[in-house]
């Protein structure tokens, strides 16, 4: 918990003290690596046969913490990334996953409270860098959604579902190229 908390505080503080382009290029590269993964990747692909331990997960904690919260992710991404190259199946990956979540979404959104505070040219409901607006609309439609999107993903195979998220990772990550 706490090497992900530190990533979490090591990327507030990138984002008070960073170029909006320098975010953007972290998005893009990041989004860019795991597209490519998730096409490419093979079941059989094995960093290891069981997750780092000590001083290696220590440091990949940091990087989960920082990258997800630069990226206002809640740290899937890159943990289930991880676990399932170390073996673990993809329900204990994913499981691992929501409980990494709370220890990036709400210190980082606190953070980028105060990294944006008092900023000009925000938009109009925004406390720094959180918009209580989308916040509004995006929390309960995660929570009326979130049960069609299961019985979705379990009604396609793998493969798809791979796929799929994978289109909707080049997408964002074009948005943001072409912006920069």
């Amino acid at each position: 918990m706490v090497p992900i908390i530190i990533g979490v505080l090591v990327s507030i503080l990138v984002a008070k003290y960073s170029n909006p382009y320098a975010i953007k290029i972290v998005w893009v590269s990041c989004l860019s690596v795991l597209a490519l993964k998730m096409i490419f990747a093979r079941n059989h692909w094995r960093l290891g046969d069981d997750v780092p331990h000590g001083f290696g997960m220590r440091l990949y904690g940091v990087f989960v913490g920082c990258m997800s919260t630069i990226m206002s992710i809640g740290g899937g991404a890159f943990t289930s990334s991880m676990m399932t190259l170390y073996g673990r199946a993809i329900h204990q990956a994913v499981g691992t996953s929501a409980g990494v979540g709370p220890l990036i979404a709400i210190p980082g959104a606190l953070g980028f409270m105060w990294a944006g505070y008092g900023l000009e040219g925000l938009p109009t409901g925004s406390i720094g860098y959180v918009s209580l607006i989308g916040a509004a609309i995006v929390i309960p439609a995660s929570v009326l959604l979130a049960p069609w999107g299961a019985r979705l993903a379990h009604g396609i195979t793998k493969r798809q579902l791979e796929l799929t998220f994978t289109f909707f990772m080049c997408l964002i990550s074009s948005r943001f190229a072409f912006s920069l």
